[in-house]
């Protein structure tokens, strides 16, 4: 998906870091279709999915992105990563560049899951195996292949029944 370009010239006349805020802007000129009444205050609203956004022009753009953009005088051409993982946290020190391998390394490991494809831990303790059926002619189909003690015991189950 390919993202909107930043208006950087509007950006600079308008916004300033402010690691302090949340969003981590600050209005620093009024857009035309408001008042004084912005000027010095926190630019950007906190969106539902917990990542600060901002409209500028009319569009609607992350906070995180802007203030990438607004420290690098640059337009980011990858997705931008929170170093620390935390969404609201759009300090320059906390965002980078990142292609998809490098946002996939940041993050956080789901309980419950495993590394292992196939292999999840239960809410008893024990691990379950199972894995989906290539090739059966119905898609989504599962084969389960019961519950394991052990993470390992688990992956070593699929890996036998695969073969």
């Amino acid at each position: 998906m390919p993202f909107i370009p930043i208006p950087l010239t509007w950006v600079n006349e308008h916004l300033e870091l402010a690691p302090e805020l949340g969003s981590g802007l600050r209005w620093k000129k009024a857009p035309a279709n408001n008042k004084k009444r912005m000027l010095g205050q926190m630019a950007g609203s906190l969106g539902q999915k917990g990542y600060w956004k901002i409209r500028m022009q009319g569009k609607d753009y992350r906070c995180h992105r802007v203030v990438w953009a607004l420290e690098n005088q640059a337009n980011p051409c990858l997705t931008i990563d929170h170093k620390n993982r935390e969404k609201g946290d759009n300090s320059a020190s906390n965002l980078r560049l990142a292609d998809g391998y490098l946002q996939a390394q940041n993050q956080r490991w789901r309980g419950g899951s495993s590394w292992y494809p196939g292999v999840s831990l239960l809410p008893s303790g024990r691990w379950m195996a199972q894995y989906h059926i290539l090739g059966s002619g119905r898609p989504g189909r599962k084969k389960y292949l019961g519950t394991f003690r052990t993470e390992e015991e688990a992956w070593q189950a699929i890996q036998e029944d695969r073969r």
